[in-house]
């Protein structure tokens, strides 16, 4: 049996209906749940789909703007054929695909099939994982979660990692002012 997969425009409604199967693996699906709960707070246009099986969630997509790529969860390689393909029927054109390397390899399949054209990887990402931690002198200051007052600094921050990893950097503002607004930054201050 195919799975469900159903387009929505609302980010709260998704965010509300996927959070708990986001959470079952919050590492690899770390920039899903960030960018959806910041896109919760402050909505703007942007496209979501939830697939589901025997009424429970087996994968989600998302294109934040509509502009984006669309970010895929993690997923069974047959709820992303099933993703790509409804998506690919949808007469969606995402600037590309982002994801586990087959998942996205085969959403990719899939919706190139339904668009008559082809697909090309373009780049690779990677999650890192520190396996050891050296202990250091102890800093001074605390953490703080950013404010308004700290927008500048986060813009700026933002757009230096952009511009490096190949991304527009005039995205940084409005990422930076939703997830300030989010209250997802935070900051080690040391003001001795």
């Amino acid at each position: 049996m195919s799975p469900d997969v159903r387009r929505y425009n609302d980010p709260q409604t998704v965010l509300d209906a996927v959070e708990p199967f986001l959470a079952l693996e919050p590492i690899l699906n770390n920039l899903l749940l960030t960018i959806l709960t910041a896109e919760a707070l402050r909505p703007q246009p942007g496209r979501y789909w939830v697939a589901c099986e025997g009424g429970q969630t087996v994968g989600m997509a998302m294109q934040s703007t509509l502009d984006r790529s669309i970010l895929l969860s993690t997923m069974p390689q047959a709820v992303a054929a099933a993703m790509g393909n409804t998506i690919g029927r949808q007469n969606e054109d995402p600037s590309g695909v982002l994801g586990e390397a087959r998942p996205a390899a085969r959403f990719a399949a899939e919706w190139s099939q339904c668009r008559g054209t082809g697909a090309l990887p373009v780049a690779a990402q990677r999650i890192y994982e520190a396996r050891a931690v050296r202990h250091g002198p102890a800093a001074t200051g605390q953490m703080e979660c950013a404010t308004t007052a700290d927008f500048a600094r986060v813009r700026d921050w933002n757009a230096a990692f952009m511009s490096e990893i190949g991304e527009p950097a005039e995205l940084a503002s409005q990422f930076a002012e939703r997830t300030v607004a989010a209250r997802q930054v935070w900051l080690w201050n040391d003001r001795g």
